[in-house]
């Protein structure tokens, strides 16, 4: 009898990992789409940057230009540790596959370091930090981690003047540069004399004024 007993409560624990990795597994898959939701929306936010540097580059707008490619920088920085963090989660991911095959065959969850690593640096992103925080909770329950996560991303709303100048000016060459191409493509499309040389004016203007944004 007692056997019998001690089995069912072996098995309901191991139903209890289960589902317990399960969760863990559903958290990672809604962080993952958020994040994919962040990096769409920060693609978008470029373009759109992109069209308003050129048209501030068009109307001689300096101060604007150089602000829209501050915020450029800022969007890039953003998108980067979205994609970090969505890389991590993959990792995340194959390992606690791994505890699960481990807990099949030796009925335990055992610590692991690369699961704290990936979750660590997945707090890096603040729209996921919430979920990473309470799951690193579960997890030290489980022994699988020593501690708990900590949010550890920098301020995305920070002083965008510190931004180097250099910086600053490879973005707005940068986001002008194809308008630049397609403007002389046209040019040299013209056959007729006179048309060609009225393009030419409109693209040395857009040249000096590339060259006055970047060495103000």
């Amino acid at each position: 009898m007692g056997n019998k007993e001690s089995v069912a409560v072996i098995q309901t624990d191991e139903e209890k990992q289960r589902e317990v990795i399960r969760g863990w597994k559903r958290d990672i898959r809604k962080s993952q789409r958020e994040l994919t939701k962040n990096m769409n929306s920060y693609k978008l936010a470029e373009q759109k940057a992109k069209r308003e540097i050129q048209a501030c580059v068009k109307r001689g707008d300096q101060a604007s230009a150089r602000t829209l490619a501050k915020n450029v920088l800022q969007v890039r920085k953003a998108y980067d540790r979205s994609y970090s963090a969505s890389a991590q989660l993959d990792i995340l991911t194959s390992n606690i596959d791994q505890q699960a095959r481990m807990m099949r065959t030796t009925k335990i969850i055992q610590q692991s370091s690369e699961i704290q690593a990936a979750m660590n640096a997945a707090c890096s992103v603040p729209e996921i930090t919430g979920v990473m925080q309470e799951m690193s909770k579960q997890m030290m329950t489980a022994g699988i981690i020593q501690e708990e996560v900590d949010a550890a991303f920098d301020d995305m709303d920070g002083d965008i003047d510190d931004l180097a100048d250099d910086e600053v000016d490879k973005v707005v060459a940068e986001m002008v540069a194809g308008q630049l191409d397609q403007q002389r493509v046209q040019r040299g499309q013209i056959a007729q004399p006179q048309q060609q040389g009225t393009m030419q004016p409109a693209v040395d203007d857009i040249d000096s004024r590339i060259s006055a944004l970047t060495h103000d």
